[in-house]
């Protein structure tokens, strides 16, 4: 599981959760190279997420979530419509 799907937007729907929106990750530590780890976290995606994983991330990789905005690229599509079938 990516960490942008465990922070994501949570919206509850009775005794369902579904995931709206997952958040926006920046790698903002300026390693060049590519790294494969395994983080041990136990626990569901809530909204004390951020807290949890920055507390496991701080102590098993040396690593910091920080809030920030940063820019995202993003596609709004406002209105569609289907192409006509030929009769």
């Amino acid at each position: 599981m990516f960490l942008g799907e465990w922070l994501g937007t949570e919206w509850v729907t009775g005794d369902t959760h579904f995931w709206k929106l997952p958040a926006e990750v920046a790698d903002k530590t300026g390693l060049t190279e590519r790294y494969d780890f395994t983080l041990d976290f136990a626990g569901l995606p809530s909204s004390e997420a951020f807290a949890a994983i920055n507390d496991a991330l701080q102590t098993q990789l040396g690593l910091k979530l920080i809030g920030a905005e940063v820019p995202a690229t993003m596609l709004v599509i406002d209105h569609a419509e289907g192409t006509p079938a030929i009769n």
